[in-house]
């Protein structure tokens, strides 16, 4: 087994906590158009004064709560947090109306249609997407594909976040689902709890079910460093007898190996190590939680890299794929789906669960099913 990495430093802690603070002064600018609409029904500045107060401090405590390893009660996270959510999401999903309305004294009608539409959008972001799954069936050409690696399926796993958000019996459903494709292999590629160890024991009891006809191959992600949760994944995984890649190679047959490096958040990747016991022509594929690794696996001239840890952005414009990923916004060059660089393909799944807010727009979690077919 490979070593227990080191616990978290002050300085992961520090930017993670960086990240809250900006989604946390964000999201309250966008609650003043959306409060403004409110009070020209004549509600009490002092109830939406109040309500805002509550509403925003229950995310100050949620950051003093990140690095610690035992996360929030669970009656807390799913009964004050996420009404948080759905507060801050019907803000912001209102903004245009809101600043329109503060620029030309909207109608109360067409105020009251604009806090409409924002609130059932709101409510079906934070609720019915994370709770369908896409089961997305993909062939992967590869060329020199040995014989026996024909057809062979490989079921992803990733960004499960198990946790008060994602729970026990939900991801249980997740694990059902799998099992019933009966794929060859399951690739874990990380991030399967929120964070800290509370709830590693409901992910080992869900994982103990998977039963693929061969392999579970397993990597760590950067949520699963948070709260000093590595050690105990890290024995998890032994336990339940899953292949883990901590910058390493497994010879699956003989012309193919599957390998995977540690997390790149804590500066742990090693592509070097993790390839240098591959048997010279062995077609590859490479197991990496970020996908910023491909420029460098694909120089390697690695065949596949299949990643995850973007989650598609979680929000989109329906049914434009990831062209319409709200990432488009910031450059992110790999967001879902397959891409390609000379000879080296990427899969980047968009994953199950959610982190940062429990929303998912026009980005539903799936479950990958990868089948290895020969290039013409």
């Amino acid at each position: 087994m490979a070593r227990p990495p080191a616990s978290d430093t002050k300085k992961q802690q520090k930017k993670f906590a960086l990240i809250v603070w900006l989604l946390l002064a964000a999201t309250t600018a966008a609650q003043i158009p959306w409060l403004y609409s409110i009070a020209q029904f004549a509600v009490p500045i002092s109830y939406l004064a109040a309500g805002f107060i509550v509403a925003n401090s229950q995310l100050v405590l949620r950051l003093w709560y990140l690095p610690k390893p035992s996360p929030p009660p669970p009656w807390w996270e799913r009964w004050v947090i996420w009404p948080y959510f759905i507060w801050t999401i019907w803000a912001g999903l209102y903004l245009p109306f809101g600043l329109s309305d503060m620029a030309f004294a909207l109608a109360p009608e067409t105020r009251i249609v604009g806090l409409s539409i924002a609130l059932v959008c709101a409510l079906y972001s934070t609720g019915i997407p994370i709770r369908r799954v896409v089961i997305r069936e993909v062939d992967i050409p590869i060329t020199d594909l040995p014989s026996t690696m024909h057809g062979v399926r490989f079921a992803q796993i990733t960004d499960v976040h198990l946790g008060p958000m994602a729970p026990e019996r939900r991801v249980a459903r997740w694990i059902e689902k799998v099992n019933a494709l009966q794929v060859d292999h399951v690739l874990l590629t990380g991030d399967l709890i929120a964070s800290g160890t509370e709830y590693i024991p409901a992910l080992s009891r869900v994982l103990g079910e998977l039963n693929p006809r061969g392999h579970v191959f397993a990597i760590m992600g950067n949520h699963d460093y948070f709260g000093d949760a590595s050690v105990a994944l890290l024995q998890m995984h032994e336990n339940l007898g899953h292949t883990l890649l901590q910058n390493r190679s497994f010879q699956l047959t003989p012309g193919f190996s599957v390998a995977g490096v540690d997390d790149a958040w804590r500066k742990l990747t090693d592509l070097d190590a993790a390839l240098r016991d591959v048997p010279t022509n062995d077609i590859v594929l490479l197991l990496s939680h970020d996908p910023d690794l491909f420029p460098d696996s694909a120089a390697r001239k690695v065949t596949l890299q299949v990643s995850g840890h973007i989650h598609g952005g979680q929000l989109a414009v329906p049914f434009c794929g990831r062209g319409g990923s709200v990432l488009r916004l910031f450059r992110v060059p790999w967001i879902q789906g397959l891409y390609r660089i000379a000879e080296s393909q990427l899969w980047v799944g968009a994953g199950l669960g959610t982190t940062g807010i429990p929303v998912r727009f026009g980005v539903p979690s799936e479950i990958p099913v990868l089948r290895l077919i020969p290039a013409d």
